[in-house]
């Protein structure tokens, strides 16, 4: 089969489908942020209150191991595509995706000290407020670079 497109023509094209993955979603449920933010409040409390009992922490920890698979099956059918952070990103989400890698890290360290200095409850508190606020300024951040691609790739 012939083609009548130009070869630039052809390259946005491409870059619209590649793209597509990362801009054409459904909305985020409203659910999705505090929900992010209760499961890793989860984990220190789980960590600092089974910590006596070592079996019912692996049992706690292969729950919340349950749930995080449950969610991601759900999620990627909800979202048809998961986009893939280790191939072709388009430069609008470039500034988000590493703000979020650094911010996350970060916070998971933070929760850490927290954990061994304050205890596994002020941890817990940390990780919900701090998880549940930065997925929901990755949300908006997220959404503003889906938005300029698609106004980009047309």
């Amino acid at each position: 089969m012939e083609s009548d497109a130009t070869p630039q023509q052809a390259l946005a094209q491409a870059e619209r489908a590649t793209a597509a993955v990362w801009y054409d979603y459904p909305p985020t449920p409203w659910w999705y942020c505090p929900g992010a933010g209760a499961w890793h409040a989860a984990f220190p409390l789980a960590i600092g209150g089974l910590r006596d009992a070592p079996a019912l922490l692996l049992v706690a920890l292969a729950a919340l191991m349950a749930v995080a698979a449950g969610f991601t099956t759900w999620y990627t059918r909800y979202r048809g595509a998961m986009p893939r952070v280790g191939g072709a990103i388009p430069a609008e989400f470039r500034p988000a995706v590493v703000a979020f890698g650094g911010g996350y890290l970060t916070l998971l360290v933070g929760v850490a000290i927290v954990f061994v200095t304050a205890g596994y409850g002020a941890a817990a508190i940390v990780a919900l407020v701090g998880v549940t606020a930065g997925f929901a300024v990755y949300e908006r951040a997220y959404a503003a670079a889906a938005a300029a691609t698609r106004a980009r790739v047309g």
